[in-house]
């Protein structure tokens, strides 16, 4: 496993950040207010774990921090199936997040966590910065969908591998 940046002591913030996510996780608002402070290209950068960017994600994690934002399984599920997309392509992205990303031990952010504040207070110590929100700006588009029994099924199966086990989420 990685080192984790800030690990080695130093006073100032990692050169890069890579937000590497799961659609509909909350890339954005990590990305756009969290991150808000760093400059677009210069000091930081978004990608989905798609199948196509294993090989840029396996690189750029082993190279700098990563923080990951999450939510609920259940949540994501609902978003996506409110924008007409594959709860199979979902589980892919997530066995892409675990294969490619969890190895170099990022920095998880759940964003649906009672604990969340918790998570961003160590992000901020390790990483050296001082993001900030009064977590009211969400990224939502406020439509929620029915989760139908196959949908139900596709969720079981995204949390059997007790990746979510560890942020409480059941």
């Amino acid at each position: 496993m990685a080192v984790r940046y800030g690990s080695g002591g130093g006073n100032s913030p990692p050169p890069f950040i890579v937000v590497p996510s799961v659609h509909h996780t909350g890339t954005k608002f990590v990305y756009e207010e969290l991150l808000n402070d760093l400059a677009p290209g210069e000091r930081k950068l978004r990608m989905h774990c798609e199948d196509r960017f294993r090989e840029d994600l396996h690189m750029l994690c082993s190279m700098y921090p990563a923080i990951v934002p999450l939510r609920h399984p259940r949540t994501m599920a609902e978003g996506w199936k409110t924008r007409g997309k594959s709860l199979d392509e979902l589980n892919r992205q997530w066995l892409v997040l675990e294969e490619e990303v969890d190895f170099y031990d990022p920095y998880y952010l759940p964003l649906d966590s009672p604990d969340r504040d918790r998570y961003l207070t160590e992000i901020n110590k390790a990483l050296k910065l001082s993001m900030r929100t009064d977590w009211s700006n969400k990224w939502s588009n406020g439509l929620t969908a029915i989760l139908d029994k196959e949908d139900e099924r596709k969720v079981k199966i995204a949390m059997s591998t007790g990746f979510f086990e560890r942020f409480g989420y059941e």
